[in-house]
Formats: C-alpha cells, sequence, structure tokens
C-alpha cells in the first residue's frame, strides 16, 4: 500500500514537470490553460457537463454531459489524435460527477470497456483504457481490467438499434484468471449510444458473481424523453 502511495506521487511529480514543459491546452477550444486547470474559463461557460443520471437495462448510468457538437469534437479528438488533454478532461469530468453522485464509496473497480487486441495495435492505445487509468489516478479506486473483446465486431454506429445487440454476442468474456465475485464495479466508456455494448459488459460482470454495477460515461446521445426523465446536477464544475 505505501508503495503505491510512493508510486502515485511520483506520477504526480513527473506530470506536474511535463506540465511545465508541454502545457495543458482547453479540449475545446486549444488555448494554453494554468497548471491544474482542465479547461479555459470561457470554454467552461458553454460546456454543460453537470451530470446526469439514467438506467440502462436495469444498470445505472452516470454521464457527464450529452453527446452534442461541443462535447463531440473532445471524444473524437481523444479516440483518434491521441490528445492528452482531452483524455485528461474527460476522466476528471467523470471523477467530478462521481464525486457529485456520491459514487466513489461504492466502487471497488474500475473496468474499461475493452478493445480486441488487434484493433488496440493498430490504433496504438485504448482511449477508455487511458481515461480509466487517468480515472483511478483522481480517485484511487483501482482499474480492473475484467473483461477481454474476444472477437472483432461491426463498427456500433452503423447498425440500427436491434443490429448492435447481435452484433456484440459472444463479443466479450471475462479475461484469464479473473475473479469479479462480491466487487462492485463501474464499467467505464467514453460514449453511451443505445447502451448495447455497457449493458452487454454490465450483464457478463453480473453473471460472474459482482456484487453490485454500474456504469459511468463521459457522453450520452440523449433522446427528448430522456431529457424529462433525467435528473441533473448543474454544479458540479
Amino acid at each position: 500500500m505505501e508503495n503505491n502511495g510512493f508510486a502515485l506521487k511520483v506520477k504526480g511529480l513527473l506530470r506536474r514537470a511535463a506540465d511545465v514543459v508541454y502545457p495543458a491546452r482547453c479540449p475545446v477550444c486549444g488555448e494554453i490553460i494554468s497548471l491544474g486547470k482542465y479547461i479555459c474559463e470561457e470554454c467552461s461557460k458553454d460546456f454543460c457537463g453537470g451530470g446526469c443520471q439514467t438506467s440502462v437495462a436495469g444498470f445505472p448510468l452516470y454521464y457527464v454531459c450529452e453527446y452534442d457538437e461541443i462535447s463531440k469534437p473532445i471524444v473524437l479528438g481523444a479516440k483518434n489524435d491521441r490528445d492528452g488533454d482531452k483524455l485528461d478532461f474527460m476522466a476528471k469530468s467523470v471523477y467530478d460527477m462521481m464525486n457529485g453522485f456520491n459514487l466513489t464509496d461504492r466502487i471497488d473497480g474500475i473496468v474499461p470497456i475493452p478493445m480486441t487486441a488487434a484493433a488496440r495495435i493498430k490504433r496504438g492505445y485504448s482511449q477508455t483504457d487511458k481515461i480509466a487509468q487517468k480515472l483511478s489516478e483522481l480517485s484511487g479506486i483501482r482499474t480492473v481490467r475484467a473483461v477481454v473483446k474476444i472477437r472483432k465486431t461491426a463498427q456500433q454506429k452503423t447498425l440500427s438499434r436491434e443490429e448492435r445487440q447481435k452484433n456484440l454476442v459472444g463479443a466479450f468474456a471475462l479475461g484469464k484468471n479473473i475473479n469479479v465475485r462480491g466487487m462492485r464495479l463501474a464499467v467505464i466508456d467514453d460514449v453511451c449510444t443505445t447502451g448495447a455494448t455497457l449493458k452487454t459488459v454490465s450483464a457478463l460482470l453480473k453473471s460472474c458473481g459482482c456484487e453490485s454495477v454500474i456504469c459511468l460515461c463521459f457522453a450520452k446521445a440523449v433522446s427528448d424523453r430522456e431529457r424529462v426523465d433525467t435528473r441533473i446536477f448543474d454544479d458540479l464544475f
């Protein structure tokens, strides 16, 4: 435990040193921001990231913001451009949301939605894994890579709601020598559209003996009906 604390302190010092050499930039406008900040003051006024609660297939789902014209470039930049400032902002936003909903004491581990090994090698990294790692650093809750993706699937965005669920059948499995029995886990993804991926992974973990599973994501595609039913907090940032 002491070694883990020392490692986190060293990582924090290295991060601060890197911030001096390579100053952070606002994930929305790209302007340089001061040390310890994740978004500039001007863009923070337009970013609606209060934190929302809903559910997907009976599993609680908490998301920071809607997937819209402001959040979309952040998500795509983190996913396609290896933009560390955007990844850090997404993780910090999720962390603040977790505190707003008092979730940190109810979670034993953070499970990132996995990619296939081939897809990860091709891209060079997993944006969801990066978000989970940063979230662990902020919260002290460990990242648990409990689930692996064992087969390639078609891109979810190209499919209908029904096709998305069929597309994921048999795509995920519990990792080798992984025991999640009795654990309280949070599954995290960058974006939720229909919720098919979060539902599939959460159901897998629950079937393997988890005490509880909740879902977290940065942005969610929201329908007009969901806006009426969603509990919103506006003062977390």
